[in-house]
């Protein structure tokens, strides 16, 4: 496939389309080994030092009250647990040679 093609077939909105796919498909994979909404957390080092060049604090008060605006912008339920129809949601993507065409 020629380079030209590539591009077309893998544009920006694309890529997102998968991401989001594999961040769902990852997520419902963990919940059936049994992590829980309890375990939707950072490591105990984001909470206790400064974060990057400016030197930022995460406080966990906030970290859980951005938790729940988080499920929602990836469209799962309260309890962060991908619904079944976002399984599929590749499906409805379009294939390489229908894209590039």
């Amino acid at each position: 496939m020629p380079l030209s093609s590539l591009r077309r077939c893998l544009d920006k909105s694309y890529l997102k389309r998968i991401a989001s796919y594999v961040i769902d498909l990852t997520r419902s994979f963990n919940t059936r080994e049994g992590v829980t909404k309890a375990d939707g957390t950072l490591p105990s080092r984001f909470f206790n030092g400064a974060l990057g060049e400016e030197e930022n604090v995460l406080r966990r008060e906030d970290f859980n009250r951005m938790l729940p605006d988080y499920y929602r912008l990836r469209s799962w339920p309260e309890q962060g647990v991908p619904q079944q129809s976002s399984y599929w949601r590749l499906r409805n993507l379009p294939s390489s040679r229908e894209k590039g065409s």
